[in-house]
């Protein structure tokens, strides 16, 4: 939901500049002292407000729906137990681990660990980032039950049993 508020926000702005463009010109219609300036610079504001608008229908349809987008927000996850306490922002998954990949990063860098994971009941494979090395952890060809938390850019994982 916040994706698509803020995308139809910034269509907003391109739209504004245009309509503040379109008054400050002498005569606005018909548009006799336009230039090819103006032409081109209303054709862009549109075309970045038209790429907004295209970004918010599109998450509206990638939820099902603008009744299911909203549905998705009122919903409310609890948070995750691990090691006794509670977790908020952490997600439990169960699935099959196809790959994983670890990449030693530059001095300096954190390391990191690629993991194909086939969630159950699901037809397709995803990408998983984690922080480390988190190979020995999910061994290829296993079911795991995964726990784990998003932080920046990857993900931590929290804890991970055997099913």
């Amino acid at each position: 939901m916040k994706v698509v508020a803020l995308s139809l926000f910034l269509a907003l702005i391109p739209i504004a500049l245009l309509v503040a463009f379109w008054l400050s010109t002498p005569t606005v219609w018909p548009p006799t002292d336009w230039t090819v300036d103006n032409l081109f610079g209303s054709i862009i504001l549109l075309t970045l407000s038209g790429i907004f608008v295209l970004s918010a229908g599109l998450e509206v349809r990638a939820a099902g729906g603008m009744k299911n987008l909203l549905a998705a927000q009122r919903a409310h996850s609890s948070p995750v137990v691990v090691e006794g306490k509670p977790v908020l922002g952490a997600l439990v998954e169960t699935g099959m681990v196809e790959d994983v990949q670890y990449f030693e990063s530059p001095v300096g860098g954190i390391n990191k660990c690629i993991v194909l994971f086939r969630p159950d009941g699901s037809d397709s494979a995803r990408l998983l980032t984690f922080f480390d090395n988190v190979k020995e952890q999910l061994p290829v060809g296993k079911r795991v039950q995964i726990a784990y938390r998003p932080e920046g850019a990857a993900l931590q994982l929290l804890t991970r049993s055997y099913v």
